[in-house]
């Protein structure tokens, strides 16, 4: 038969510039015009369209459109944005480098840690930060004192991920095989 079309449509991130539609009251409002981009998928196979709320990444892509044609292949990176299980397991990281803020997010919390120092990411202490996405959006209450266990754990990955990143980067391991 017939190829069925996937069409993709997507933006890059980077620097939120004015005129925005809504006030920059907190950091968080900030940091979402930086890292919140459109992705939009169109198919044939997908009739009546879909919502899925992220957090979601351009290397989703792969395994979400080889998922949608039916072609099951281990892409090693990114998530089946159609696997609702993995959506609510996963932790997706997300680097400011202008702010010095790592963002680690999942669908209920999002957690920023915020280094102020110019020197290595492992030996400061971030600042933190821990967001109800759904309750507070613009990020106006810090949970980080009141959840101390999650943010514990938030902290946990935000320190291996500053440890190991940096290695992967400097090593040359950092991109797509």
């Amino acid at each position: 038969g017939l190829p069925i079309p996937v069409f993709s449509l997507t933006s890059g991130n980077g620097s939120a510039t004015p005129p925005f539609p809504r006030p920059l009251s907190t950091n968080q409002t900030r940091l979402q015009l930086m890292h919140r981009v459109p992705l939009l998928l169109y198919s044939p196979l997908l009739p009546g369209g879909i919502v899925i709320h992220g957090p979601a990444s351009h290397i989703d892509l792969l395994p979400t459109i080889l998922r949608l044609i039916h072609f099951r292949a281990n892409t090693g990176l990114g998530t089946d944005l159609f696997d609702e299980q993995a959506l609510g397991a996963r932790v997706l990281p997300m680097w400011n480098a202008h702010q010095r803020v790592l963002t680690l997010a999942t669908r209920g919390r999002i957690y920023h840690a915020s280094y102020r120092a110019s020197g290595p990411l492992e030996l400061e202490m971030p600042i933190e930060t821990l967001i109800d996405p759904v309750h507070d959006p613009l990020g106006v209450r810090n949970l980080a004192a009141i959840e101390a266990k999650t943010t514990q754990h938030f902290h946990d990955l935000a320190n291996i991920y500053v440890t190991i990143y940096p290695w992967l980067v400097v090593h040359g391991r950092s991109g797509l095989p």
